[in-house]
């Protein structure tokens, strides 16, 4: 049975949820953001226009089990992750929009955790944390270290995207949104521009949300590897073109954002080898 959290005080919340054929792992997205200890007010799943029958069916059935906490956005055509994250963006009625992939999950102390940084009129507008990677589902028992909050700038976001979208959380008023027209690094060129726009950013540093897969070398896009380091090449460009930065740093992002991707090559290898 599930946990009763209708007398809990809900976080101001709305959770943003792709989804696109993702019937077998989506309802363990949703479960791990319905039964945080501080729930969040509503969770937006966005169907992008998935084309089995099972995910409809599984997310009528998840409509029915939570119909005050759950709703769902059905999108005429696929447009990929960036446009259905925007979607739900944009339906999101609380102060605060979190973003949770449909293979994810959350701890159940997330957004306990984690909304204290955004909390009070001189709290930044966007934050994250690290996540990790498990095969094994994660329980109750799941225990966070007390660890400092910090304060990351636009600058050093530029050098380690240290904020998975799972991750993140930002005020929902803010004016930016993804840009759907990117395949790969579309998160990242959304933190780089709320960064550079708004200010530094809030980061725990402890793992408050888990990945079923390696993030590099496994289905999905984070296998194209050589597409990623295009697309970051591509956002430092348009960066430098739109004026946040100038030629010399421009240089300096691209040039490490090919090391990066020699050592995400080695991983990957490293890690296909051990997993066979």
């Amino acid at each position: 049975m599930d946990p009763d959290t209708t007398k809990i005080a809900k976080a101001p919340v709305s959770v943003v949820i792709p989804c696109y054929n993702s019937a077998k792992t989506v309802e363990r997205a949703v479960l791990s953001a319905l039964h945080q200890s501080r729930p969040p007010a509503e969770v937006i799943i966005v169907d992008d226009h998935s084309d089995d029958l099972d995910t409809a069916r599984l997310l009528q059935s998840l409509m029915e089990r939570h119909p005050l906490d759950l709703h769902v956005v059905t999108l005429s055509k696929n447009g990929g992750p960036a446009a259905a994250r925007n979607a739900g963006w944009d339906v999101a009625t609380r102060k605060f929009v979190a973003f949770l992939d449909a293979d994810d999950v959350w701890v159940p102390r997330k957004l306990e955790y984690q909304l204290p940084l955004m909390e009070g009129e001189t709290a930044p507008v966007m934050s994250g944390h690290r996540i990790g990677v498990t095969r094994q589902p994660v329980g109750d028992s799941e225990v966070i270290p007390t660890v400092a909050r910090q304060l990351i700038s636009a600058k050093q976001l530029c050098f380690r995207n240290m904020l998975p979208t799972p991750s993140v959380i930002v005020r929902r008023d803010i004016s930016l949104r993804f840009d759907a027209k990117r395949q790969f690094c579309e998160d990242y060129d959304l933190w780089l521009r709320i960064a550079f726009k708004y200010g530094e950013f809030g980061y725990f540093d402890a793992t408050l949300a888990y990945a079923f897969k390696a993030l590099y070398g496994e289905s999905g896009l984070s296998q194209s590897l050589s597409r990623m380091e295009a697309g970051q090449t591509a956002i430092y460009r348009d960066l430098y073109r739109d004026g946040y930065f100038g030629l010399k740093m421009m240089i300096t992002l691209i040039s490490w954002a090919k090391i990066r991707y020699g050592r995400r090559i080695i991983l990957s290898q490293i890690g296909s080898i051990s997993r066979r």
